[in-house]
């Protein structure tokens, strides 16, 4: 099992380093779990790259849309939710459910 912070620049496509480009490999590798938190989905290839994922809405409909959150979702969310540290979106495949996130 992988988990990788700030992972932004590893999807990087002109990166060939080590690190890279194990990165790369354990994404593609079905045995291996991958955990990892990005600043941005623009990199990301779903569900190439992450069937499973928790998203955290940013309040912002077409970002949190873009970022796979179902309007249905967010049309039940208040803005109290969006303030809400910890609130997030549980997507796995083609369902999604809110899900409080605590440390």
């Amino acid at each position: 099992m992988w988990f990788v912070d700030d992972a932004d620049e590893l999807f990087d496509p002109f990166r060939t380093d080590e690190q890279a480009l194990s990165f790369t490999h354990a994404l593609a590798d079905e045995s291996v779990s991958v955990v990892f938190a990005v600043s941005t989905i623009r990199p990301i290839r779903i569900p190439e790259h992450c069937n499973t994922r928790i998203v955290f809405p940013c309040g912002e409909r077409t970002s949190d849309l873009m970022a796979g959150v179902p309007a249905r979702l967010l049309d039940m969310m208040s803005h109290i939710d969006a303030d809400n540290a910890g609130r997030a979106v549980l997507i796995e495949g083609t369902s999604a459910c809110l899900v409080q996130c605590a440390s």
